[in-house]
């Protein structure tokens, strides 16, 4: 009754025009981004690699485009972790919206990302993926302006220490949660 197919086929149709319009390179790339998102969801499981790299493509292309909007397509991408975060491809992608967040908008909004991701991959029972992201987090998180997020990555790391058997590392990671928790104490009054 609402020819989805139909209006499918137009609306990729009329991506892919705007994405070959070259007077306007961040609306043209942002279209191509668009078409690939489209065909990734009506995608077969040996597909989704290749939707995957071109996205990333995408996003390499999209440095030094200002008009471009990359923080939507942030967005974007670290919603598709939750479905899609399980292969090499996601992770090749994320990585690369990482870095390019962080040249964008700094250190904090780069690890932001990477502690989002890391408490998808909790979820997803993918531990030491986990543990690696969280670490790449908290170095970039040691500022005050972001203490609570580096409080959450701590415990999170604790969390992932512990669900692996590496005890020690998961005492440690939360120790320094609780003297983060008791310096706020101190200073704020309040934890």
């Amino acid at each position: 009754k609402a020819d989805f197919d139909k209006r499918t086929k137009r609306l990729l149709a009329a991506l892919d025009v705007a994405a070959e319009d070259t007077n306007r390179p961040s609306s043209a790339l942002d279209a191509e981004g668009l078409a690939i998102q489209m065909r990734l969801t009506e995608a077969s499981p040996n597909q989704v690699n290749d939707h995957l790299v071109r996205l990333r493509d995408v996003i390499e292309r999209s440095a030094g485009l200002l008009g471009f909007p990359m923080d939507v397509w942030i967005e974007i991408i670290a919603n598709l972790g939750q479905a899609l975060g399980h292969l090499s491809a996601y992770d090749k992608l994320h990585d690369r919206v990482v870095a390019i967040a962080g040249e964008r908008e700094g250190e904090v909004t780069a690890a932001r990302l990477l502690l989002a991701r890391g408490a998808q991959q909790m979820d997803q029972k993918r531990y030491y993926p986990a543990i690696r992201t969280l670490g790449q987090a908290l170095t970039r998180l040691y500022k005050e302006e972001s203490r609570d997020e580096l409080f959450q990555a701590l415990y999170l790391l604790g969390a992932a220490y512990e669900r692996v058997g590496l005890l020690w590392a998961a005492r440690g990671s939360l120790l320094n949660a609780s003297v983060i928790a008791a310096g706020d104490l101190a200073t704020h009054h309040s934890v």
